[in-house]
């Protein structure tokens, strides 16, 4: 008799339309493991038909696990709690914030950032996790979204079976062959090549140097775990994680001064690493493979290093290549879950190749390879590699992973002003000077959230901390100039005036800044961030002296500060190939400024017809769009406030002025536009490309600015 008919009660009176077929409960521990369907219950001996044809043995010792809330649902609960917590009381301390407007309708509010939507969609992990169960390498371990087809299928399984009966094993495989890679598909896979290292004196020397010089920029490894693996000789056994170790001393040998870093047949400093780099200029994987992270940082690394060779935007491929892979492997989504090492690495690789991407789109005028509302992932936890053991930095002592943070945040900034000043397409009720508003307060409250420990001073001891906000504030003042460029024109107006001259300003500052940098030697790790704000720098002085020659005014200021961003470049020439191009632009601009600037009256009357000749429109008409645009926004000059937090800042709610001015009175240098000043900026390029360059060059020579 059945269990079935054990539970029916005593009788023979059968209700209609016959007993009710009962659900057979007890599956047997292997069935149960394996998530398929159990008739152990319906057998004589209570052997199952899957444990008898595999001739394995029938258990029941586990007992059945309770049904409960699923792990990061709970999580993504509290994560929640404590995120109403955080706003609740930012909202207490700070109670004049409900005073406060909003952002126009009319304008696409930047503060608005999707990773704060606390709504998040998990389901990708059980995605992940259930296909890693059908044993396809194609497939296995890669990410699919909410959009996919496998989704989809995931979810209608788990709608007819339930979400602890998703098929693992069980599809029936007649195209049994459709399911792995066929022979001859392996012929893509890349066979391991002998690589060539330094020898193990130079080698340890090259890892310290990048440690040193490097690390502290971008922090894609965990010290102490990277120097125990190539202890353990594991990049002789790991091919992938041996093209990481060549990559790591090719960079490294920009900072040595060891011969053997150099090619044999030559001594030319340009080529440093070269020889290491050579080597693993190509991924070592199929077209088959899955990513892992020693891709992502094959990316990073590669990337970072042909920055400074002759083709530099050639890491601009990489680092999207990088970023594909990262997004297939599910590295951009958010996971609950204690940090741990694997997670901080997969964290530091992938906000590695954002800030490289947005450097990168930034100084070429082109769209990031992905947006901030298509990744979830938190930033790295603000702890040092010696203190990964409790992920616990001791709250009296700095962190340097503090820069690496607000450097993220500062990306954010110039993405959103890529997207919204220079964007191709632009929305027709998008109103820009509200745009610059917002991106005006979120450099000023970027400056007012940095650390103590980062706070520009040009006497700090510790070196480390002295580079990094070096760094920081060079990027800071050329993001103000890279948005504040687009409202030079129309001339004329209190909206040009005062973006002129916040560009003047910062491209001082940012010349002395480093300037400080270079005279105390710490230039020769120099990277292409700082390389593209110097050369934007010395672009905007020498516009300037050119603009003060033109209306009699002295440039010995200029002419100084100007010199600085060719010192700068300059020293290192030596090891940077780009940084002699753009000493070979700034140059031959300087001279064709002196060619073009003779001196004239302050108050010369045609300046202006000048500068409206050159751009081929008429004065009236510039003058009366300008002066209608600037009287219906009401911008400048005026005091506004900080409307609104961007994700991850907490800023107190504070007055901030439109002019930029530095706590450091050093660095504080805007002064008033000079009369007929402005003309020389109408046909500066906006972009970084050469040959737009070349073309301004010329037509200052023909006698125009």
């Amino acid at each position: 008799m059945s269990s079935g008919e054990e539970d029916r009660p005593e009788g023979n009176d059968r209700p209609q339309g016959g007993w009710k077929k009962r659900r057979l409960q007890g599956a047997c521990d292997g069935c149960r493991r394996k998530k398929v369907k159990c008739d152990s219950g319906t057998m004589p001996d209570g052997q199952c038909t899957n444990c008898r044809s595999f001739g394995a043995t029938c258990t029941h010792d586990e007992p059945p696990k309770k049904r409960g809330p699923k792990s990061h649902y709970v999580t993504k609960l509290e994560h929640r709690i404590l995120e109403l917590e955080k706003q609740l009381k930012t909202h207490q301390e700070s109670p004049e914030t409900s005073s406060l407007g909003s952002p126009p309708q009319d304008v696409p509010d930047l503060s608005s950032d999707t990773s704060s939507d606390k709504d998040q969609d998990l389901s990708f992990i059980n995605l992940m996790d259930s296909i890693s169960k059908l044993s396809l390498h194609n497939i296995d371990g890669r990410y699919f979204g909410p959009a996919s087809n496998l989704s989809l299928a995931h979810h209608a399984f788990e709608k007819l079976r339930g979400p602890e009966e998703i098929p693992g094993y069980s599809y029936k495989k007649e195209h049994w062959k459709n399911w792995s890679n066929h022979v001859w598909e392996a012929e893509t896979e890349i066979k391991p090549k002998i690589l060539i290292f330094p020898p193990p004196d130079l080698l340890v020397s090259l890892i310290s140097l990048y440690f040193m010089h490097f690390h502290v920029y971008i922090p894609l490894f965990h010290q102490p775990s990277f120097r125990q693996s190539v202890a353990a000789g594991l990049h002789h056994r790991d091919v992938r994680f041996g093209h990481v170790v060549l990559l790591v001393c090719a960079i490294a040998s920009r900072a040595s001064d060891d011969p053997r870093v150099f090619l044999d047949d030559q001594l030319d400093e340009h080529s440093s690493g070269w020889k290491y780099y050579v080597q693993v200029n190509a991924l070592p994987r199929g077209h088959f493979d899955r990513p892992n992270i020693h891709d992502l940082q094959h990316c990073c690394l590669s990337a970072e290093y042909l920055m400074g060779t002759s083709s530099p935007q050639s890491s601009w491929t990489l680092i999207g290549l990088g970023i594909r892979y990262a997004i297939e492997m599910g590295v951009h989504r958010h996971r609950p879950g204690p940090p741990n090492a694997e997670s901080e690495l997969r964290k530091r690789a992938f906000w590695t190749l954002i800030l490289m991407d947005r450097h990168l789109g930034f100084y070429h005028g082109r769209p990031s390879a992905i947006q901030h509302e298509d990744f979830d992932l938190e930033y790295p936890i603000a702890c040092d590699d010696e203190y990964w053991d409790t992920f616990q930095q001791p709250e009296e002592k700095p962190c340097t992973i503090d820069y690496f943070i607000c450097h993220l945040k500062l990306c954010h900034i110039m993405s959103l002003g890529l997207r919204t000043l220079y964007t191709i397409r632009r929305p027709k009720d998008m109103n820009a000077l509200h745009v610059l508003t917002q991106l005006d307060s979120m450099l000023n409250a970027w400056f007012s959230s940095i650390p103590q420990h980062l706070v520009w001073d040009s006497h700090r001891q510790t070196t480390v901390f002295f580079d990094q906000s070096a760094v920081l504030h060079s990027i800071w003042y050329n993001v103000q100039i890279q948005i504040h460029r687009p409202f030079i024109l129309p001339l004329g107006t209190e909206i040009s005036s005062q973006s002129i001259a916040i560009t003047r300003s910062a491209s001082r500052s940012c010349a002395r800044v480093l300037d400080a940098q270079r005279e105390r030697g710490r230039l020769k790790m120099f990277g292409f961030a700082s390389q593209m704000s110097a050369f934007t720098a010395g672009i905007v002085l020498a516009l300037a002296i050119f603009s003060h020659n033109k209306t009699g005014w002295k440039t010995d200021t200029e002419q100084a500060d100007f010199d600085k961003c060719i010192n700068i470049l300059r020293a290192t020439a030596k090891r940077w190939v780009i940084s002699g191009r753009l000493i070979d632009i700034l140059q031959t601009l300087h001279t064709e400024v002196l060619k073009a600037s003779a001196p004239a009256p302050p108050l010369l009357a045609g300046m202006d017809e000048i500068g409206v000749a050159l751009s081929g429109g008429h004065p009236t008409s510039y003058h009366d769009e300008a002066q209608a645009f600037y009287a219906q926004t009401n911008m400048f000059p005026l005091t506004h406030k900080v409307f609104w937090t961007p994700e991850g800042y907490s800023y107190p709610i504070e007055d901030v002025p439109m002019d930029f001015q530095s706590t450091d009175p050093a660095l504080g240098l805007t002064s008033p536009l000079k009369p007929g000043e402005a003309n020389v900026w109408q046909n500066m390029p906006m972009g970084f490309n050469y040959s737009d360059w070349g073309t301004f060059v010329d037509n200052m020579a023909a006698g125009g600015p």
